[in-house]
Order: structure tokens, then C-alpha cells, then sequence
């Protein structure tokens, strides 16, 4: 009898999975969507309050896996705003082969894929800009780095104290911190900007902030819908996610990293990477596989029946039920 393999948030932690693996997987997961192997459809979400999210996120890779993440926003006390959980399955099958806790897994496919859209504008950085200072960034600016040896300086916007907190958890690293309180100062002054903020009811940009030789990277499209009016180049992971309110497509990020294409760094580039199902699907199938190898996880059986044995409970029961009426 097969069995599920259940994973938490810290034995999943407990694997220690190198960063550039992470990176080199999701960057093969964006080829292969590339060339057309991959099944993916657009999320679906509901949203059962005012900047909450409850979104389901389906997707296979040929002769691999085939998987669903459900993720969601809430504002918790004590909790993660973003948590979630996958599901991977077996693709010849159907069979589910583990269920697994995708809090790490989102925030660390999404750094990755933050890395390698910056590694497609420069392939040599030393200064990044980041606003949002949660799990999402703290993960970006890991592969960030992991990528990007020469990376020495990082800006980051003032928030309540998000960007205290932020700093300690980089107090190892070599890496100076530049602390600024105006979004405007912010946003002009930086050549490479990663937004992490999960929720804004309005967009916060203006034309005369952005300049050429800019790379705007927002994790969520939320805030920055308006940009697209005003920069010259845009690229998406997958423009099916971003075709309602994408209107200038210049390519999708799959194609780019499998045709080793660069972005013009003189001009002012906008990347709307929604996160898609297949950097998810590359993630959860290297959990997996790991986990089985290191033997972490507990294993759990929820179906123990034969095909034909669906009805025949079925209709042992009604027999108990007509047996009960005629007495």
C-alpha cells in the first residue's frame, strides 16, 4: 500500500536545502515552461475579505510531478500573513504522494525567482532596494545574495519596525543597510527594487520617480499596476497570470533564461513575476525527494481500499438501514 508523506514547516527547515539548488531548480522548471512542458492554468482565488486571499495553484511537469498549493493571506497575530500548503502528486497515477507545509517553499521559490529575473538585468550587482520586509524579502535577499557574491549595499524603506527586525536577521552577512523613511527618495534612488508588500488598495507610483537604467521587481503586481504606462520594457514568469493587465509584453521569463537573453540595462524594465505553480511544483518535488533520502516526515495511509470496494461499503450500509426499518 502506498503511503503519503507529510512534511511540516520544521522538518522541512530541518533538510537544509542550498539556495542555489533552489535557484537551479526553479530555473529548469522556467525552461521546460519554456519549451512547452509544463501544464499550468491561471490561479484561482477568492478573496472572503478586504486584503485577505484564499488561491488555489494547479500545475504538472511532463514525465514529473503534478501538484496544487493553496495559499492564502490573513492578517494573523502571531502568524505568518502568507501560509499555505502543497500537494504533490504522482503524474502517471494520480496518486497523492505528500502533503507538505509551503510557507518556506513559497517565500523561497519566489527569492529565487527574484534572483534570476536580477541576474537576467546585471550579471554583476552591488546594490539592491527592497520594501515589504517579511518572510518573502528576508528569502529574496538570501538568493539574492547566493547569486550575487559582490552584493555589498541594500536600501530599504522605513516601516513601523520591520526594517530593525529585518537588519538583525542579516547581522552575519557581510552587508550595510541604508534605512529610508520617503517612498519618493526611495524609489529614485535605487537602480534595482524588489517589492515585497503583499497588499496596497492603490497604486503608490509616479512617473517622475523611475529612471532609466531601472529594474522595478514587484513580487506582487499590488501598488505598481499603473507602471506599465510608464517604463519601456516588461517581462512576465507567464503571461496567461498577467495578460489582464499586462499591455506591452516583451518576454516571458522562461524564454529569456532558456535563450540566455539579457534585459537592456539602459532603460527602465518592469518584471511582474506573479509566481506560478510550476517554480512551486520544482520546489515541493526537491522536498520530496530529499525527505525520502533523509527519511524526515511521517508517513500516513488515508485510502486502504480496492476500486470495488467504494459501492460494496456503500451498499452493505443500506442493508443495515433496511434491516433496521423492518424490524
Amino acid at each position: 500500500m502506498e503511503k503519503i508523506l507529510v512534511l511540516s514547516h520544521k522538518e522541512i527547515l530541518n533538510l537544509n536545502i542550498d539556495y542555489i539548488e533552489v535557484i537551479n531548480n526553479v530555473k529548469e522548471a522556467l525552461k521546460k515552461h519554456a519549451l512547452g512542458k509544463t501544464f499550468l492554468k491561471p490561479k484561482v482565488s477568492l478573496v472572503p475579505k478586504k486584503g485577505s486571499f484564499y488561491t488555489a495553484m494547479p500545475g504538472g511537469i511532463e514525465n514529473e510531478f503534478l501538484g496544487l498549493k493553496l495559499i492564502e493571506r490573513f492578517e494573523n497575530k502571531n502568524y505568518p500573513k502568507i501560509f499555505g500548503t502543497m500537494f504533490l502528486n504522482n503524474i502517471e497515477n494520480g496518486k497523492l504522494l505528500s502533503i507538505m507545509d509551503a510557507s518556506w517553499l513559497t517565500s523561497i521559490r519566489t527569492g529565487a525567482i527574484a534572483a534570476i529575473t536580477i541576474e537576467l538585468f546585471d550579471k554583476k550587482v552591488e546594490e539592491i532596494s527592497i520594501m515589504g520586509l517579511g518572510n518573502t524579502a528576508t528569502a529574496s535577499l538570501l538568493c539574492i545574495k547566493t547569486l550575487f557574491p559582490t552584493l555589498k549595499k541594500v536600501n530599504i524603506l522605513k516601516y513601523k519596525d520591520s526594517h530593525n527586525k529585518f537588519i538583525k536577521k542579516f547581522k552575519n552577512e557581510d552587508l550595510e543597510f541604508n534605512i529610508i523613511e520617503s517612498l519618493e527618495e526611495f524609489i529614485k534612488n535605487s537602480r534595482i527594487i524588489l517589492s515585497c508588500i503583499t497588499y496596497a488598495d492603490k497604486p503608490f507610483v509616479k512617473k517622475e520617480w523611475l529612471r532609466e537604467g531601472m529594474l522595478i521587481l514587484p513580487i506582487h503586481s499590488r501598488g505598481w499596476q499603473d507602471c506599465d504606462e510608464f517604463v519601456d520594457f516588461i517581462y512576465t514568469d507567464d503571461y496567461e497570470h498577467t495578460k489582464h493587465f499586462i499591455k506591452k509584453l516583451e518576454n516571458e521569463l522562461g524564454d529569456m533564461v532558456l535563450n540566455n537573453k539579457m534585459m537592456d540595462n539602459t532603460k527602465i524594465n518592469l518584471a511582474y513575476n506573479i509566481g506560478i505553480a510550476i517554480d512551486d511544483l520544482a520546489i515541493a518535488s526537491l522536498i520530496y525527494r530529499k525527505a525520502l533520502e533523509e527519511k524526515i516526515g511521517q508517513e500516513i495511509e488515508i485510502s486502504n481500499y480496492e476500486t470495488s470496494d467504494l459501492f460494496q461499503v456503500y451498499y452493505r450500509e443500506e442493508e443495515k438501514i433496511n434491516l433496521v426499518k423492518n424490524l
